[in-house]
């Protein structure tokens, strides 16, 4: 299975990097428990470094243009203040939008964290759904949909299914989001093994 994570400049380190070692862990536990493969990718609009938010760099492995077809894509939030990087810049970027309708229409599930609903909300994804945000951005999320002339309901839990699409609170969210897909693409005792790997205690749902 094919998991795309969206790097841009400014985006939220653990919004990225929480999720992604969560996916990897999968590979981790295969030795122990029946696993899928999952490749994960960074996905950016062109390969190489991308600085974010606190000053952390990553390099994107895939190009919009080189990404495969993606089973799982999953949008970070973060670094709002900033007038030449942050969601805030990348949510009017036409071209970055574009890649995420496109994307969220051939993926089998689609999930933002933290302030990357914004981009869902951007890309037209949210219109008729139940979604979160980081609390402090709720009310921005809101008055955008209005000014969208679209319905939603916004739903303040840490975790919010609404039929293929997720989405949750700020920062740590990203990490119960992405083991909530694990346990929804690999089972849930998939799921066991890489909160024991990552030493994660959850509570029940």
């Amino acid at each position: 299975m094919e998991v795309g994570i969206f790097v841009f400049e400014g985006a939220d380190e653990l919004d990225i990097v929480g999720p992604y070692r969560v996916f990897g862990a999968v590979g981790d536990v295969a030795p122990f428990v029946p696993a899928p493969t999952l490749t994960v990718r960074l996905v950016a609009e062109k390969h190489g470094p991308i600085r974010l938010a606190h000053g952390m760099s990553i390099d994107a492995t895939e190009s919009f243009e080189s990404c495969p077809p993606l089973d799982v894509l999953f949008l970070p939030g973060g670094g709002s203040n900033s007038e030449t990087a942050g969601r805030r810049i990348e949510q009017k970027k036409g071209s970055s939008i574009a890649f995420v309708r496109e994307r969220a229409e051939q993926a089998g599930i689609v999930a933002s964290v933290c302030t990357g609903a914004f981009l869902l909300a951007e890309a037209g994804l949210l219109a008729g759904r139940r979604a979160n945000t980081h609390w402090h951005s709720r009310a921005e999320l809101r008055e955008l949909m209005e000014r969208r002339g679209e319905k939603f309901e916004l739903v303040p839990q840490r975790v919010v299914w609404d039929g293929d699409l997720v989405s949750g609170g700020g920062v740590t969210s990203g990490i119960d989001i992405a083991l909530e897909i694990v346990a929804r693409l690999c089972g849930e005792p998939v799921r066991a093994a890489v909160e024991a790997v990552l030493e994660l205690e959850t509570p029940p749902a």
